[in-house]
């Protein structure tokens, strides 16, 4: 496609050992896990990267890209940070830009 850009995933080797994240450590940018989806399990353990946040530090929701392209909002305490040291490779992904 023209003008496409490749962004690469991390692929993380059973993801072992995540951090608790506090909400004034999320960011846009930032790698993290789906720790807990109650309405929507299929989305627990997969990785995604932080594209914007909304709302007051106690309240924030967080829009997450995750691995398969799908754009997910969550709250704060529904991920992690995942255990950069089980990082093994990257993988080409599409961002659709």
């Amino acid at each position: 496609a023209v003008g496409a850009r490749a962004l690469f995933w991390p692929q993380l080797g059973g993801i072992q050992g995540s951090s608790f994240l506090e909400s004034e450590e999320v960011h846009p940018g930032m790698l993290v896990l789906v720790s807990e989806d109650r309405r929507r399990p299929e989305l627990e353990g997969m990785v995604g990267i932080v594209r914007k946040s909304y709302g007051a530090p106690e309240y924030l929701a967080v829009d997450v890209e995750l691995e398969d392209g799908q754009l997910e909002l969550f709250w704060f305490y529904q991920l992690d940070a995942p255990n950069t040291d089980a990082l093994t490779h990257s993988v080409a992904f599409y961002d659709g830009g």
